[in-house]
């Protein structure tokens, strides 16, 4: 090989790896385990991958996200949360995707404890007033990265389709 030949080759891999750096410094900042997540960081994450989502308070004055996607509206709430601060920015050791589906006909118990035996992860039940629950609990006490809030997403949605045909 010719020392020109070399040195085309030598200019491509550099052009080449500076093109495809960012990608890579993306991805491997979307895996990075962050020592703690906010609920409004989860938030942003969650609207980057399409959901409609916004931090609000629940009844006990810690952050809950409302969310929306093309399988319905469900919620995320947090808990263990600092007291202080904007809601958006206070850390949270647990989180927990939360469904209620408004059902015409009441689902028999077996028929969700059918669920709740096939199921590794999540919960449903029946509320006082008929409708049913579904539960998926998170953990972000030792860090959470970004694909794993996306993956969990990804995990939640296929799951509430599911439950929905299992009822």
């Amino acid at each position: 090989m010719k020392r020109n030949d070399i040195s085309i080759l030598l200019a491509a891999a550099w052009i080449a790896s500076a093109l495809l750096a960012p990608a890579a410094q993306a991805a491997e900042a979307s895996d990075r385990i962050t020592a703690k997540m906010t609920p409004g960081e989860i938030a942003g994450i969650m609207q980057k991958s399409g959901y409609s989502a916004y931090v609000d308070k629940d009844g006990e004055d810690d952050p809950m996200i409302i969310a929306k996607g093309d399988e319905g509206n469900f919620g995320v709430v947090f808990f263990d949360c600092e007291k202080e601060g904007a809601l958006p920015d206070r850390y949270c050791t647990d989180m927990e995707f939360i469904s209620i589906f408004e059902v015409d006909r009441k689902p028999s118990l077996a028929k969700l404890n059918e669920w709740n035996a096939n199921q590794a992860f999540g919960r449903t039940y029946l509320r006082k007033d008929g409708d049913v629950t579904l539960q998926v609990p998170i953990n972000l006490t030792h860090g959470v990265s970004e694909s794993f809030i996306i993956s969990s997403l990804e995990w939640w949605r296929s799951m509430m389709i599911e439950f929905d045909k299992h009822l």
